[in-house]
């Protein structure tokens, strides 16, 4: 399974959170995106970085950067600044981080789209899962026909966070070998759409996310692109 976007988007009045989303699983690790959401916290002199709820151990060879590809200090990603963390997770968590690139969009809380993905560590009767110390309320992504979350698949999540640090709303998500809710799909997943391979909500992809119209490799809210993001 894999998936790619330049954008996550909940609405034309809402910030967008920029970036490249792909994830793939490889042998027993999933590569691409890990998260792209609000910084919580830095530790320069353990080279950590925390993005909701998974703290990611920086190696020698990361790279922090900007969306532009200029490099950036540990210490200059202040709390809040929307980052998109990149690497490869094992199956017992262990994430390796390539990259860390600090995104323009501010985050408003409850409102922005935000991503992580990881293994699932825990799972209740009331429709929670915990992901690293990430508590994620799947209630809003079950149906009659929805394939339960069992601890240790991986997972990717899409949705918001009312509270910083708090309870994390999923509003999509899938484990890694691809799962459907609310629609048709080769590969991904899709809410009152269809697609080969992505996600889709009210409208037709070859290869992303839409929310109300088409797109042949991006984003769309209203509109239409070829490849990138249109209100």
């Amino acid at each position: 399974m894999a998936w790619s976007a330049n954008s996550i988007r909940r609405g034309s009045a809402l910030p967008i959170v920029a970036a490249f989303v792909a994830s793939a699983v490889v042998g027993v690790a999933q590569a691409g995106t890990l998260a792209v959401g609000p910084v919580e916290q830095v530790n320069p002199k353990a080279s950590t970085i925390a993005v909701l709820g998974q703290t990611y151990k920086l190696g020698p060879t990361t790279s922090i950067k900007t969306q532009a590809g200029e490099p950036l200090a540990l210490n200059l990603l202040a709390p809040d600044t929307i980052v998109a963390v990149e690497g490869a997770e094992s199956a017992h968590g262990v994430a390796t981080v390539t990259d860390v690139i600090s995104l323009p969009q501010l985050d408003v809380p409850g409102a922005t789209r935000l991503f992580v993905s990881g293994v699932v560590s825990s799972e209740n009767s009331a429709g929670q899962i915990r992901v690293g110390r990430l508590v994620v309320d799947i209630n809003a992504t079950l149906t009659s026909d929805s394939q339960a979350f069992a601890v240790g698949n991986f997972v990717e999540i899409v949705g918001t966070q009312p509270n910083p640090g708090g309870l994390f709303l999923a509003q999509s998500i899938m484990p890694t070998n691809g799962i459907i809710a609310g629609g048709a799909s080769a590969n991904g997943i899709i809410a009152g759409g269809a697609s080969a391979n992505g996600i889709i909500a009210g409208g037709a992809s070859a290869n992303g996310i839409i929310a109300g119209g088409a797109s042949a490799n991006g984003i769309i809210a209203g509109g239409a692109s070829a490849n990138g993001i249109i209100a």
